[in-house]
C-alpha cells in the first residue's frame, strides 16, 4: 500500500517528482513523514519547467479544446 501512495502522491505533485529518481523500501521502524515532505528532500536531476510557460500558445489551444483541465 506505501508504493501506491507514493506513485499517487507523485502523480498528484509533478513540480515535487519531476525527474527524480526514487528507491521505495517499506519498513516498519520508518518515521512517519508525509510523501510530499521527503520528495522535496530529494533533488531533482533537472529543473521543473511548466507546460504552460514553455509553449504558452500551446497549451492555450489544448486547453481550449477541453484535452487538459485546467
Amino acid at each position: 500500500m506505501q508504493i501506491a501512495e507514493l506513485l499517487a502522491v507523485m502523480a498528484k505533485n509533478r513540480d515535487l517528482s519531476y525527474c527524480k529518481i526514487v528507491e521505495a523500501v517499506a519498513e516498519t521502524t520508518a518515521p512517519l513523514t508525509p510523501m510530499e515532505e521527503l520528495l522535496a528532500k530529494i533533488p531533482s536531476q533537472r529543473p521543473y519547467i511548466s507546460s504552460r510557460k514553455v509553449l504558452p500558445s500551446l497549451y492555450s489551444l489544448v486547453h481550449s479544446k477541453g484535452m487538459v483541465e485546467s
